[in-house]
């Protein structure tokens, strides 16, 4: 049984990345799912592929007992992320989900409340300006609590 951090490679073209235990995916980890030929065309969203352009790519983040869990970013064929919590496999609660082939500068990404991997709605322009409020206080005050760490652990500063 695998334990640890390793890499396994299907013949398929699936590749993870990521922790292990007891055998399974287990911990934070990376799952590439597809070969580029079941991607299909791109400039034809991803027809000729499997199940179109809302096959999921990769997934980056949280597992538990081989599925997806906890905080993640799953990618489709078409470029499209959803940022959030994962919940026996799939998107719940509030989520970031960003659109693909959007300027660089100004990347488009709205806020959207899942239900059991479902979207039920995209959230309005006024909750999401505060939405990324908090975000940036919350980021500020993590960035804080690091630099107090750091300075605690060497008095030297």
């Amino acid at each position: 049984m695998f334990n640890g951090h390793g890499r396994l490679e299907c013949i398929d073209g699936r590749v993870y990345t990521g922790q292990w235990r007891d055998g399974k995916k287990h911990g934070e980890g990376h799952y590439y799912y597809l070969r580029d030929g079941d991607i299909g065309d791109l400039k034809r969203h991803a027809i000729g592929g499997k199940d179109s352009m809302y096959r999921v790519k990769e997934y980056s983040g949280g597992w538990e007992e081989n599925t997806r869990y906890g905080e993640g970013i799953i990618t489709y064929v078409n470029g499209d992320k959803v940022e959030g919590t994962f919940v026996k496999g799939q998107p719940h609660g509030v989520c970031q989900y960003h659109f693909a082939g959007t300027d660089e500068k100004k990347p488009r990404m709205r806020y959207a409340e899942y239900c059991r991997g479902e979207r039920v709605k995209f959230m309005d322009q006024a909750l999401q300006a505060a939405k990324d409020r908090v975000l940036r206080t919350m980021k500020w005050m993590a960035h804080e609590q690091e630099v107090a760490k750091v300075m605690e652990e060497n008095p030297e500063y």
